[in-house]
C-alpha cells in the first residue's frame, strides 16, 4: 500500500480538527510521491493554501509534529522548514493534548479540543 494511501487512510481513522487535516493534506501535496518526504512549502504558501493564518498554520505544524504526523527532517534554503510525512505509530504513547485514531487506546475525552483543556459546552 502507497504510503499516501496508509497516510489518508490514518487521517481518515483520527480524531484531527478539520483544520488540522486540511494543514495536514496540503503539506501531503507538496512531499515526494514515491516517499513522502521532502515536503518543503513555506508557512506562507500553507497559509494561502488553507486559508488560515501563519500563526495558526505555526500551531498546526507543531501538533502534527508532536503527535507524530510529520517529522521535521532539515531546513531548505531561505529558512524554509523540510518535513516527512509520517503515520503515527499506534503503539507507542502519545502526548496528552494528541487527538487519537480509533484504532488507538484514549482516555482522553473526545468532547476536549486538543489544542486546549476547555470541554465543549452543551453535551
Amino acid at each position: 500500500m502507497s504510503w499516501q494511501l496508509e497516510t489518508l487512510e490514518q487521517i481518515s481513522a483520527s480524531q484531527l480538527e478539520s483544520h488540522t487535516r486540511h494543514v495536514l493534506r496540503r503539506l501531503m501535496d507538496y512531499a515526494d510521491f514515491d516517499t513522502g518526504r521532502n515536503a518543503r512549502p513555506s508557512i506562507e504558501t500553507l497559509a494561502a493554501d488553507t486559508a488560515l493564518s501563519k500563526r495558526q498554520v505555526y500551531r498546526e505544524l507543531k501538533l502534527l509534529r508532536e503527535c507524530g504526523w510529520i517529522k521535521k527532517c532539515g531546513t531548505a534554503r531561505r529558512g524554509v522548514n523540510v518535513y516527512a510525512i509520517n503515520c503515527p505509530n499506534t503503539d507507542q504513547s502519545l502526548p496528552d493534548h494528541c487527538p487519537t485514531t480509533d484504532t488507538q487506546s484514549s482516555n482522553q475525552d473526545p468532547y476536549l479540543n486538543p489544542h486546549t483543556t476547555n470541554a465543549v459546552k452543551g453535551r
